[in-house]
């Protein structure tokens, strides 16, 4: 059986705007309190606090998806990356979690989606139509529920590179961003935690010392995009 997720679209109040200087320079969120300014909430949807060096997110919805939202500028003409330490705490282990990046709110955005049934997906929404780029595949690389998984986006070379814990599950050439929005998503009446956040640019010496490897490009994967709903498996 497999379970449809639904988007609901929230309200996107955003306090700041960080801009990322354009060096190597790295942001780290460590949640020890709200500085930064998340867009925290608790209504009938969802509920999110800082506690303790984690930013907690509840869903109270069912067959819904909501996020907590932050704008963040990215220079796409450098090579960056995003990395974010997530975990599931409550719900299903197939309700999916995750992020979005270079959003423009919930009518387009990438989303790195995972699940604590050991799989994951990658997708585009554009113009609120939907584009699978990685339907929901298993991943050895993935730890089960209460415990964390490392994501990271890395743009590197014109591809875009997806770890699961310092593992590579896929790549793809590079696509513009369709805007500064960052969303921590999860889905369902499920419950996440996050411990950290970081976004660096690449300096000049770590592209030329860290190529691009033949065994990160034997994995690039360009497919036909899809209009199919985004599912999860149960």
């Amino acid at each position: 059986m497999l379970k449809k997720i639904l988007f609901l679209i929230l309200p996107l109040n955003f306090i700041c705007l960080l801009s990322i200087c354009q060096t190597d320079s790295l942001f780290y969120e460590d949640f020890i309190d709200n500085t930064n300014n998340w867009n925290l909430v608790n209504n009938e949807n969802l509920s999110s606090s800082i506690k303790k060096g984690k930013l907690t997110i509840k869903g109270k919805v069912d067959n819904t998806a909501n996020a907590i939202w932050r704008p963040f500028y990215i220079d796409q003409d450098m090579d960056f990356t995003i990395v974010i330490s997530i975990a599931q705490y409550g719900g299903e282990t197939y309700s999916p979690f995750g992020i979005i990046w270079g959003a423009n709110g919930w009518d387009s955005f990438y989303s790195f989606m995972i699940n604590s049934s050991y799989s994951y997906a990658i997708y585009r929404i554009r113009n609120n139509k939907q584009h699978i780029i990685e339907d929901w595949e298993y991943s050895e690389a993935l730890y089960p529920k209460y415990f964390f998984n490392e994501l990271k986006i890395e743009k590197k070379e014109g591809y875009l590179l997806f770890y699961i814990n310092n593992s590579i599950v896929y790549s793809m050439e590079y696509k513009t961003m369709y805007g500064i929005d960052f969303g921590i998503v999860l889905n369902d009446r499920s419950k996440v935690k996050v411990e950290f956040l970081k976004l660096k640019y690449h300096p000049l010496k770590e592209l030329v010392s860290d190529p691009i490897t033949d065994y990160d490009l034997k994995n690039v994967l360009i497919k036909t995009d899809s209009l199919q709903p985004l599912i999860s498996p149960v």
